[in-house]
């Protein structure tokens, strides 16, 4: 497969299976602000139909994806974007903190999913989080390495479950947690690097 690297080390690639475009994995900036927001209602709406109704969606949307939460998440976490020939595809936003690593948020748009972003944008944000400099990340007082990706799940996302056991995720116990009056049963996840 040929690929072409930026010089933040992220790069475009053709992908195998059919999708005829390039696919960029970059780094968000804060102009991506209102894309990110877009993209988060189109995909909520999807993925969240049938068990989170709209009116609870607008909710937990204004509050997690508000300006303000995302421009510190793009000026603090490694938070990428994924373009298909120049498309809005999906987006990550991952901290870090010691040696763990947070996502945050993994989201690909319903029309570029089972192609592999998912993945792309997992792994790249990974390697990314292994080069930045700890400084680069808040609360990391460490040289080591990262040795640990912790997130939730929504409980009844049972497409992401799949996915991220596919990834070499766990599932390692659940909780419940309230965002904006809304209370989401959560499955906690980890995987381990090596």
């Amino acid at each position: 497969m040929k690929r072409e690297t930026s010089p933040d080390g992220l790069g475009g690639a053709r992908q195998p299976d059919g999708l005829s475009g390039e696919i960029l994995v970059r780094q968000a900036a804060m102009n991506d602000i209102g894309l990110i927001q877009n993209m988060a209602r189109i995909i909520w709406a999807d993925t969240y139909a049938g068990y989170i109704s709209q009116e609870e969606q607008t909710r937990v949307l204004a509050h997690s994806y508000s300006s303000e939460s995302l421009m510190k998440s793009v000026n603090e976490n490694v938070f990428l974007l994924a373009e298909v020939s120049g498309e809005a595809a999906g987006y990550i936003d991952m901290g870090r903190q010691d040696e763990v690593l947070h996502l945050h948020r993994l989201y690909v748009m319903p029309n570029f999913q089972r192609i592999g972003l998912g993945r792309r944008l997992l792994e790249e944000a990974i390697a990314l989080a292994k080069k930045l400099s700890t400084g680069s990340f808040p609360g990391n007082d460490t040289n080591a390495s990262p040795k640990v990706v912790v997130a939730t799940v929504e409980e009844g996302n049972l497409k992401a479950r799949r996915f991220y056991k596919k990834m070499g995720f766990t599932e390692e116990g659940s909780t419940t947690m309230t965002v904006q009056g809304v209370e989401l049963p959560l499955v906690f996840i980890v995987m381990r690097l090596f």
